[in-house]
This record gives structure tokens, sequence and C-alpha cells, in this order.
């Protein structure tokens, strides 16, 4: 847990969980959705649930996580489509 190569910075949020390891990679998830990495942001969350499989907050960031990562599939779909010098660009 203490080798992880990243600094995320000092923000934290507390969580109901008995287990600090799920509060320590649910406050990584958060910082990472935070950044925009949502992917490692997944990851994060999934390890906080394999610390305490009964942990709301770690399912929800999945959630919250996977939505981002949709709709950003979808915003560059639509960029594609319309080409970048679309009609519809100011």
């Amino acid at each position: 847990m203490d080798d992880y190569p990243y600094d995320l910075g000092p923000y934290t949020r507390k969580i109901t969980t008995g287990s600090p390891a799920a509060q320590l990679w649910f406050v990584r998830g958060l910082n990472w959705c935070f950044g925009f990495h949502h992917e490692e942001a997944i990851q994060c969350f999934e390890a906080a649930l394999a610390a305490d499989p009964d942990c709301a907050m770690a399912h929800w960031g999945i959630a919250y996580a996977l939505v981002s990562v949709r709709e950003q599939v979808e915003s560059l779909e639509s960029v594609s489509e319309r080409g970048l010098h679309g009609s519809d660009r100011l």
C-alpha cells in the first residue's frame, strides 16, 4: 500500500468503512476522478472493494467513473462524426 508510485496530494474524503486500506484506495480513486483519469480511478475503487467488499462508496466510485468514461467516448465519437471543422463550430 505504501509503494503506490503517485503522489495525489493531500485531499481526502472520509467514508464509512472499517478498513484503512479501503479508505486509502477510495481517496486515491476519487482524486483520479478529479484528474479525469477514470481508468486509473476504477482500478483504485476496485482495490478498495478488495479491502472491503461492503464499501458502498467504492461501488459508487466505479459507477461514477464508468459514466464519465462513456461520456468521453460519446463526445469523441461526436467530434469524429462531424469532423474537427464541423458546421456547428463557433
